[in-house]
């Protein structure tokens, strides 16, 4: 007996049953709807179709939800519908797909309705296809094409027509199809023509492709300062899926290049509102602004002037004012990073006194040195210099607020001791050990220059 995978909503005789009807001014094939592979859309850069299965996915999707759309390819009429088999070697049970095309009797068709469910998991990717598959059929655009609510569904000559019976989901799917799809805006001619599309008010991030929607920001991210709009560039799978990683990968290089949007991200950096862009990523965000240094300089301009940028409050930002700087205060350390390769000013590249770590910069005294000539001089007795030149010497005072306290560091050719540590001849050997072997805490080269230093010295010193 011939059953449905869930159910038939279609009920002959209901007066009252209804169709979402999709109408496409091109006539397809009948193998556009039963056979893998087969596309018209693949070769055309400003058409939605790529794969030649989005037609046959959708069919599928709909049995697998008990619906029976009927397809009319001209005046030919295709009812597509399931029955229940078992595999032989497991003793399961799949949905074998027919098709009953005109007066013919139904065809078996090589798939199985259980084909791509764990990909094409809901509704309303298979009235996104039927409705992209109609967009395509009028090249790329809404001019003959039809998607409104009917109670019949009958053959147009010429033109494709699907019939999908209004169930509450496919009636709420319909309700929402300009958020789905921007050909059917009113302002479509101009937003079609956009990347970065400016929002009336913030919410959840909608990223397009060609004009159909392919990704929605969570629920529980920050709401975004516009939507996006891309093309070819934008990767998708099969089941027109994209992952977060890519949609905030892209939308990094767009934001990048598009002055007006950067403007407004600068503006709304230093509040306290976050959004959706704030997070996009550092790595994106710091290689774009490198290629794109004039623009970014440019919007940095228009939306703070002249100034400088900072991570936080510090005492340098008021050391900065004095000197007539401006300070804009920017908490997001990725768009920091990328504000600064683009290679906006910030707050420490215009103190002459403070390194590019933030320290305040303080002149040793002839005591101080003393110290520093000493350790170094115990390493050229033990000849553990390798070779290399006396490095720089300096003190420094830590003013930033967000970073832990330590004793020192090596910067370049510049050995760092913390004012509170002037007298330490043990971080002074440290940091100069460093210098020396250009090597990290806790690495193993590190550690075996250390052991050879504690051993040449004590031996120096006569204790072996």
């Amino acid at each position: 007996m011939k059953k449905d995978l869930r159910g038939n909503h279609n009920k002959p005789g209901d007066a009252k049953m209804q169709y979402l009807r999709i109408v496409s001014p091109k006539e397809c094939s009948v193998d556009a709807f039963i056979t893998l592979g087969i596309s018209t859309s693949r070769a055309h850069s400003n058409l939605i179709g790529e794969f030649g299965s989005g037609a046959k996915h959708a069919m599928l999707v709909c049995l697998r939800h008990g619906i029976n759309p009927i397809v009319f390819c001209g005046t030919q009429r295709l009812v597509f519908h399931t029955e229940p088999e078992e595999e032989p070697s497991s003793g399961e049970i799949f949905h074998r797909v027919y098709v009953k095309i005109g007066k013919r009797n139904p065809e078996r068709l090589s798939v199985v309705a259980e084909y791509g469910a764990k990909d094409w998991d809901n509704l309303g990717m298979a009235l996104r296809e039927f409705v992209s598959n109609a967009i395509d059929g009028a090249g790329g655009t809404t001019q003959g094409v039809s998607v409104k609510v009917c109670e019949k569904v009958n053959p147009q000559a010429g033109k494709t027509v699907v019939g999908i019976p209004l169930t509450p989901e496919v009636s709420e799917w319909y309700g929402k199809l300009p958020l789905y799809f921007m050909h059917f805006r009113k302002s479509m001619k101009d937003d079609m023509e956009k990347k970065v599309l400016r929002k009336k008010k913030p919410d959840r991030c909608f990223v397009y492709r060609k004009g159909v929607l392919v990704r929605t920001a969570q629920t529980s991210d920050d709401p975004s300062l516009f939507d996006y709009n891309l093309g070819d560039e934008l990767k998708i799978d099969e089941a027109r899926n994209l992952s977060d990683y890519q949609m905030r990968d892209e939308v990094a290089r767009v934001v990048s290049t598009n002055d007006d949007c950067l403007v407004e991200i600068f503006r709304k950096l230093p509040g306290d509102q976050r959004y959706w862009e704030f997070a996009l990523p550092e790595w994106d965000l710091s290689d774009h602004a490198r290629h794109n240094q004039e623009l970014w300089k440019g919007a940095w301009r228009l939306a703070h002037g002249n100034a400088v940028v900072a991570m936080g409050y510090s005492p340098l930002c008021d050391s900065a004012k004095q000197r007539g700087h401006d300070v804009v205060i920017v908490p997001q350390g990725n768009w920091l990073k990328a504000i600064e390769a683009a290679g906006i000013p910030s707050l420490y590249s215009v103190l002459d006194d403070v390194n590019i770590k933030g320290d305040k910069m303080l002149e040793p005294t002839d005591e101080d040195k003393k110290v520093f000539d000493t350790v170094w001089a115990w390493l050229e007795l033990v000849d553990l210099t390798r070779g290399k030149a006396k490095p720089n010497f300096t003190l420094y005072e830590r003013v930033q607020t967000d970073d832990s306290q330590i004793f020192g560091y090596c910067l370049g050719k510049t050995i760092h001791i913390h004012l509170e540590h002037r007298a330490n001849h043990q971080t002074y050997l440290e940091e100069i050990a460093h210098y020396v072997t250009n090597a990290s805490d806790c690495t193993r080269s590190f550690q075996e220059y250390a052991f050879k230093a504690a051993s040449k010295l004590a031996l120096a010193a006569g204790l072996g």
